[in-house]
C-alpha cells in the first residue's frame, strides 16, 4: 500500500486549492458564488441551476464554466469532504490496483482519491459532457496523472470490463427507479428503503468488480449522517 497520507492535510490542501467553501444559508451560497464569478453572474447562475434541479440538463449546465461549478459542488459538499476522505483512509485496503468512479461528476473526489492512493490508477466516468471536461481540468490542473476521465454512463461499459475497486459516491439516488420513500422516516427505516430500491444499481455496479474486489458506496442521508457500504463481491 502508499505510504501514510495526512488527510486532514490532504483535504485541507485540496479545499484550499480550490477555494471550496460549504454554505448554510443563502448568504453564505451567493458570497460564495459571487468570490467565483463576480456578482454579476451569480444571480443568473443561481437561478438557472434552482430551475434545473432534477432535469437532465443539470449537470452540463452546472459545468459550463468550470469555476462555477466547482465553488457550486463546495457550498453543498464542502463538509462531505472531509467526513468521506475520513472513511476512505479507514477502509484504504478496499483500494486495488484499478479503481472505477461512478458518477464522477467535476473530479474533486476522484482526484482526491488519486492523492490518497497514488499507486492505484483510477478510470472515472460520468453522463456530463461538461462534467468530464471540467474534470480533465482539474486534474490538469492539481496535476493528478493517475485518472482517466471518460463520458459514459456505467451502464455502457463493456461486461468483461473489471476493477478491483467500483466506487459509488452520492450516485444511488439519481439512479434509482423509484424515488418515493418518507424522507423524514427514522434513519434505520430509511437505510432500509434506499437499500431496497437501489438494489438493480448496485447490482450493476457490482457486475463490474472482479471477484475478490470491493464495492464501496457512500450515501448522504441528510446534512450530517451518511451511510457506509463495504461489499466483498466474494462473499
Amino acid at each position: 500500500r502508499d505510504k501514510a497520507v495526512d488527510i486532514e492535510k490532504t483535504v485541507s490542501e485540496l479545499m484550499e486549492e480550490l477555494n471550496l467553501k460549504a454554505a448554510h444559508n443563502d448568504d453564505e451560497m451567493y458570497d460564495i458564488m459571487k468570490d467565483a464569478i463576480g456578482e454579476d453572474r451569480t444571480m443568473m447562475y443561481l437561478r438557472k441551476m434552482d430551475g434545473l434541479i432534477g432535469d437532465k440538463r443539470f449537470y452540463d449546465a452546472k459545468y459550463e464554466e468550470p469555476r462555477a461549478g466547482y465553488a457550486y459542488s463546495g457550498i453543498y459538499d464542502g463538509e462531505f469532504y472531509p467526513v468521506l476522505a475520513s472513511w476512505l483512509k479507514k477502509n484504504e485496503t478496499k483500494f486495488g490496483g484499478e479503481v472505477l468512479d461512478v458518477g464522477c461528476d467535476c473530479g474533486i473526489i476522484t482526484c482526491l482519491m488519486a492523492r490518497m492512493f497514488p499507486s492505484s490508477h483510477f478510470t472515472a466516468v460520468d453522463r456530463s459532457r461538461n462534467a468530464i471536461a471540467a474534470a480533465e481540468k482539474l486534474a490538469e490542473r492539481l496535476n493528478v496523472t493517475n485518472v482517466d476521465f471518460l463520458r459514459k454512463d456505467v451502464r455502457d461499459l463493456k461486461k468483461d470490463q473489471l476493477f478491483d475497486t467500483v466506487c459509488s459516491f452520492r450516485t444511488a439516488q439519481e439512479n434509482r427507479k423509484d424515488y418515493l420513500f418518507n424522507i423524514f422516516a427514522p434513519l434505520p427505516e430509511l437505510f432500509q428503503s434506499y437499500q431496497r430500491i437501489s438494489a438493480t444499481y448496485a447490482e450493476k455496479l457490482a457486475a463490474h468488480v472482479r471477484p475478490t474486489g470491493y464495492l464501496l458506496s457512500v450515501e448522504r442521508m441528510n446534512a450530517v449522517s451518511y451511510t457506509h457500504l463495504t461489499l466483498p463481491t466474494s462473499d
